[in-house]
């Protein structure tokens, strides 16, 4: 892998991660940083008022893949999850993502630069001990009781209506059933 000693970096395009895409910690802090264009499909895909914007749950996966990375175990839990501010990427755009260890849990933070000043988008915890496996559900019997489907392509007009633009890698959606307190 081409490196160079003047920036440390690693060069020639290798990325960790999708979102996860230069290692720079150093001994005082775990830290990773990405570079996005906008370019980005899932940018193109997700536009909040024909803003590009970085997706709740990449936020997620970007805490999930540095936790791993870190760890070198697997992220059962991510808790206590604040999306601040939104990342918005028009051009090019620089996150990092900071890691602290706290107990049992890894504290992370995910921030930019903006002329000078560093802002945190988001921020939570993760865990790596081993989850007891839910129970498994009948489908079925949560359909009857739900009634009522919505279908896809309705469910994404009404966000298109707000000003949420889903592309189609983020249309996974093909039928919703819902109430006031479930939805399958």
């Amino acid at each position: 892998v081409p490196y160079t000693p003047e920036s440390g970096r690693v060069t020639g395009g290798s990325k960790l991660h999708p979102l996860l895409h230069r290692n720079e910690s150093d001994l005082s802090t775990q830290r990773y940083r990405s570079e996005f264009t906008g370019t980005e499909r899932f940018l193109s895909d997700h536009q909040v008022r024909g803003e590009k914007v970085f997706p709740g749950v990449a936020y997620l996966e970007l805490a999930r893949a540095a936790g791993e990375r870190s760890t070198h175990q697997q992220i059962t839990q991510l808790k206590e999850v604040l999306w601040l501010k939104p990342i918005r990427v028009q051009d090019k755009k620089e996150i990092e993502i900071r890691l602290v260890p706290s107990g049992e849990e890894v504290v992370y933070e995910i921030s930019s630069n903006e002329s000078g000043e560093e802002i945190l988008h988001g921020q939570g915890k993760m865990g790596t001990v081993e989850r007891i496996v839910p129970e498994k559900h009948d489908l079925s019997v949560i359909k009857a009781r739900l009634g009522n489907p919505k279908q896809g392509d309705e469910y994404y007009r009404s966000f298109n209506d707000r000003g949420l633009n889903l592309g189609l890698s983020f249309q996974g959606i093909k039928q919703l059933y819902y109430s006031d307190h479930e939805a399958l």
